[in-house]
């Protein structure tokens, strides 16, 4: 390996890991990508009570931008937007990390709800926020995935701590994103859903040296455009 290389390997390196932590995401250009969308019984109390499930329907235009998935209340229960495999399982490297998503509805919003769910079957975890505003509008929410974002097994439950967000995270079996803010019949559009996962230190520790190497060739390369001139006594 040439000099030049040696250097840059710990970067390469670095990165290559930091690669390994991207985010899981959806952007709904070319499809649903799987998501379903899940009507709820309510009120909830514990892990949600699914009444069945449905396909929402695939939008190619229209998103923010690009695609997007809808649905129209189809029950007096509440529907959720229901996550695929790549968003459930093993996500422990996503606590501390956040969880954002774009949202837009037809009719005007009501008061605050249960806007995440997370559950690994044993645990549920709720999220509370308002519904997306103004009418026919995206809004987009970020979720801090830290413990005293949610409240256990009710929307009204104690505050969660960051061990009980770490054992649902590292096993999640659930994911809903809340569709329904109105007593009518409204339409919710779901768009740019991205999980954000955390690097571990070793990762940022590889991609320090990598810099620190890079900053070394740097200072060590050779400059050129000068000559050194040799003077002889006259």
């Amino acid at each position: 390996m040439n000099t030049r290389n040696s250097f840059l390997a710990p970067l390469f390196v670095s990165l290559s890991l930091a690669s390994a932590h991207a985010s899981v995401i959806s952007i709904f250009d070319i499809g649903d990508e799987d998501w379903r969308v899940a009507d709820l019984i309510q009120p909830f109390n514990g892990q949600p009570q699914i009444a069945s499930f449905l396909s929402p329907i695939f939008n190619p235009t229209g998103g923010n931008p690009g695609g997007a998935i809808q649905e129209t209340d189809p029950s007096g229960n509440a529907f959720y937007f229901s996550a695929p495999s790549k968003f459930l399982g093993d996500q422990s490297s996503s606590l501390e990390g956040s969880l954002s998503w774009d949202l837009k509805m037809d009719l005007q919003a009501s008061s605050s709800a249960s806007a995440l769910i997370l559950s690994d079957g044993i645990t549920a975890l709720y999220y509370q926020d308002s519904g997306p505003s103004p009418i026919n509008a995206w809004r987009t929410y970020t979720v801090n995935l830290i413990g005293s974002s949610f409240t256990v097994n009710s929307p009204t439950g104690l505050t969660a701590s960051d061990s009980q967000l770490s054992v649902v995270l590292s096993n999640v079996e659930a994911l809903y994103l809340r569709g329904d803010w109105n007593s009518g019949i409204e339409t919710t559009q779901l768009d740019n859903v991205q999980l954000t996962t955390v690097p571990e230190p070793g990762t940022w520790l590889l991609l320090a040296t990598g810099m620190v190497s890079l900053l070394g060739y740097g200072w060590r390369k050779p400059r050129t455009g000068f000559k050194t001139v040799l003077l002889s006594p006259s």
